[in-house]
């Protein structure tokens, strides 16, 4: 069930999308072999394995590898993408 006003995104490919608002909380994904994930930071300043983004950055990341994103007052976007 979705909250009034909130449209869904049909995927008809190998690929997730992950949205998240973080306020003080860290995030923890595993990124598979031959995948990539694509992280665009919508709002706020969070870190991504230390490293600190602002809005408007993104990072691209091949797999295997886990990450962790964390912050205050964050928002990001996250592609999870098979490698060509």
């Amino acid at each position: 069930m979705r909250a009034p006003g909130i449209q869904a995104i049909t995927l008809r490919q190998d690929a997730s999308a992950y949205v998240a608002r973080m306020s003080g909380t860290r995030l923890e994904h595993r990124i598979a072999d031959r995948r990539y994930a694509f992280l665009f930071v919508a709002s706020g300043a969070p870190a991504l394995g230390g490293e600190r983004l602002e809005a408007g950055d993104a990072a691209r990341i091949r797999g295997p590898l886990g990450i962790d994103v964390g912050g205050d007052e964050a928002e990001t976007v996250q592609w999870d993408l098979p490698s060509a």
